[in-house]
C-alpha cells in the first residue's frame, strides 16, 4: 500500500510539473488513439523497408473498422518544412523476410503531412522524430481521413473499405513493451 502511494505522489508531482509520460517514451514504442474515434490507433515502429533493410521509424493507423492497417515512411524535408509521410505496403520477399516498399501513388498522396505535437500544444520540429528521442503528446495526420474515405486502396487496403476516421488528434495512450 506504501508503494502505491509513493506511485500516486509521484504521478501527481510530475503532472503538476508539466513531464509527461510521453517524454519517457522512445517514439518507436508511443502508441496512440484518435480522440474523436478509439476504433483507429496509432503508432511509431522500427520496420524493415526496402530503403532501410535493418528497419526505419514508421508510422502506422490501424482501424478496428476494416481490420487493416496503414503503413507510411517519415519524410524531412530541408530547413524550415513540415514533416510528411509516405504510403507503404507490407511485402514478402523470397527469403521470407516481411517488409514495407513504397506504393505507386500520386505526388498528393506521397506526402501527406504529418504533425508531432507537444503536451504543451507546441510542434515538435520534423528532425525530432527519430528512434531513441521521446515520443510527443499529440500526432495530427491533418489530410489521412478524406484520403482513407476516398482513396483507401491507394494506401493499400485491397478491399477499398472507406474509412469513416475522423479528423482529429491522436493522443498518446501508452508506451509499448520493446
Amino acid at each position: 500500500m506504501t508503494k502505491a502511494i509513493i506511485f500516486a505522489l509521484m504521478l501527481v508531482s510530475s503532472l503538476a510539473a508539466g513531464v509527461s509520460v510521453a517524454d519517457d517514451c522512445p517514439i518507436e514504442r508511443a502508441r496512440y488513439e484518435l480522440m474523436a474515434d478509439p476504433e483507429y490507433t496509432a503508432g511509431f515502429e522500427l520496420k524493415p523497408t526496402v530503403v532501410a533493410p535493418d528497419g526505419e521509424l514508421v508510422f502506422f493507423v490501424a482501424s478496428a473498422k476494416s481490420a487493416f492497417t496503414y503503413w507510411f515512411r517519415l519524410n524531412f524535408g530541408n530547413g524550415f518544412t513540415t514533416l510528411s509521410m509516405t504510403p507503404l505496403a507490407v511485402t514478402q520477399s523470397a527469403n521470407s523476410a516481411l517488409g514495407l516498399n513504397d506504393l505507386p501513388v500520386s505526388q498528393a498522396q506521397a506526402f501527406q503531412p504529418l504533425f508531432l505535437i507537444k503536451q504543451d500544444l507546441t510542434f515538435l520540429e520534423p528532425e525530432l522524430a527519430v528512434a531513441g528521442l521521446a515520443a510527443p503528446m499529440y500526432v495530427f495526420p491533418s489530410a489521412l481521413a478524406p484520403e482513407l474515405w476516398y482513396h483507401s486502396e491507394a494506401y493499400g487496403n485491397p478491399q477499398n473499405i472507406r474509412e469513416s476516421m475522423t479528423r482529429s488528434f491522436f493522443k498518446f495512450v501508452a508506451c509499448s513493451r520493446a
